[in-house]
């Protein structure tokens, strides 16, 4: 069985931004301990920590997306198992 090289490097970089994402957020907790803090930086450290992580989660939902692609190719509905003249012209392999 062969992976597709799309779906391992979305699943790579969604792991990927999602850690990013969490380590932004300990920094956004750490920044906002004092009582006196940079509200900008803050709000600016938070806003790359939630577009990382949106990132990351559209990264992963893509992943699943291409396995589902996948699995529908290699495996035709019992209802029109013989009805698919797209499959009788292009065998996939």
């Amino acid at each position: 069985m062969t992976r597709n090289p799309f779906q391992i490097a979305l699943i790579a970089y969604g792991a990927f931004a999602l850690v990013l994402a969490f380590m932004l957020y300990l920094v956004v907790n750490e920044l906002t301990d004092f009582t006196s803090y940079d509200v900008h930086l803050v709000a600016q450290v938070d806003g790359w920590s939630m577009v990382s992580a949106g990132s990351g989660i559209a990264a992963l939902i893509g992943s699943v997306v291409l396995a589902g692609v996948h699995w529908a190719l290699r495996h035709p509905s019992p209802d029109t198992a013989g009805e698919n003249p797209a499959s009788e012209r292009a065998p996939i392999s």
